[in-house]
């Protein structure tokens, strides 16, 4: 069910307004985080990071694609195959998923073999593959933060949020917003 409600989402046409694989990180200035954090502390606490994170493309229109506020499963595989998919090839390759592994689901990253995920083995990636590997393996399941089966963008918000915490100390600081 998974794979035919992803070829369906992903048959649209739109395109990436940007060419970071992080499109919410698009400048390792730091001009974005100056952005987000308004109040000029330079720090993030989760709040301004969500709605940072909110107001940003993906976030709005591309992981809720139905706008039901709810991130299912198909719509995160959706969303992340048109983030990772950084050459626009329509295929995600081994490099592609790594880095968008590294970035999406560090704590995955050691325990995840592409050769799991790459199911008709043809060395990359088509939506299907993605969405169907990234529920297999439980990585999907790590942004549903309260475990009732649904994802909200405030959950995926979390998750990166608290990655993105390298020291644990509930905010985010410009030099830990360029590690991931």
């Amino acid at each position: 069910m998974l794979g035919v409600q992803a070829t369906v989402l992903c048959s649209c046409s739109r395109s990436k307004p940007d060419t970071s694989p992080i499109p919410f990180l698009e400048e390792t200035s730091g001009s974005t985080f100056a952005r987000v954090d308004r109040n000029g502390d330079g720090k993030l606490g989760f709040e301004a990071f969500h709605s940072g994170l909110s107001e940003h493309y993906y976030f709005r229109q591309g992981l809720d694609l139905d706008g039901d506020s709810i991130v299912l499963q198909v719509e995160l595989a959706t969303a992340l195959f048109e983030l990772w998919d950084t050459d626009d090839d329509r295929r995600v390759s081994q490099d592609e998923w790594a880095e968008g592994m590294a970035i999406w689901f560090p704590d995955r990253v050691d325990s995840a073999r592409f050769e799991d995920w790459d199911t008709d083995q043809d060395d990359s990636l088509d939506v299907i593959e993605l969405g169907e590997g990234g529920a297999r393996s439980g990585a999907f399941d790590a942004y549903d933060t309260d475990q009732d089966g649904t994802t909200s963008a405030r959950e995926v918000s979390r998750y990166l949020f608290d990655r993105w915490d390298v020291n644990g100390d509930g905010v985010i600081e410009a030099t830990e917003w360029l590690l991931p």
